[in-house]
């Protein structure tokens, strides 16, 4: 689901060809003048070939809409593994570029950004934009005073600036 202050110039929707959760779900709006298309997916949990395949159809399904594209969800798999490797050879992966610029910030006990019990939670954005520059990602804190978390994730927020 997409939640925007900023109304929606366009929303959309695209079904994978593979997996059990099978949809990417987007929107564009304009903000500072320029367009942002942002999308969100939740890859298939139970097989690494329905992720590849799923992979391969985001990023092809994305190069149909304009820069400046992001896309965040729950991906299901590890940074080096098939289908995070297919994203990040087409989008920049937010968490790993605030870590190399010094603008990734999550809880001391958690310094790899886990969002589960690793990452597999992104939030990957278009290289060839020309209008978004990362300010920060942050991996939320949701544990209570007493250790429970509210959801079996920990929230990934990035922060763009648009030019």
């Amino acid at each position: 689901m997409i939640y925007s202050k900023i109304p929606f110039s366009a929303t959309y929707r695209h079904i994978y060809s593979a997996g059990k959760l099978k949809s990417v779900g987007g929107v564009t709006i304009n903000f500072n003048g320029r367009n942002i298309n942002f999308m969100t997916t939740h890859f298939d949990p139970y097989t690494a070939s329905y992720r590849l395949t799923q992979a391969r159809d985001l990023v092809t399904y994305m190069k149909g809409f304009a820069e400046n594209r992001i896309v965040a969800g729950d991906f299901n798999d590890q940074p080096g593994n098939p289908p995070i490797t297919t994203m990040t050879a087409a989008y920049y992966d937010a968490w790993a570029e605030a870590k190399k610029a010094g603008v990734a910030y999550s809880p001391p006990d958690n310094p790899n950004g886990y969002t589960r019990n690793s990452r597999i939670d992104y939030i990957f954005y278009s290289r060839g934009e020309r209008n978004l520059t990362l300010k920060k990602v942050q991996v939320v804190e949701t544990r209570s005073s007493s250790g429970v978390m509210p959801s079996d994730h920990r929230p990934v927020v990035a922060e763009f600036l648009v030019q």
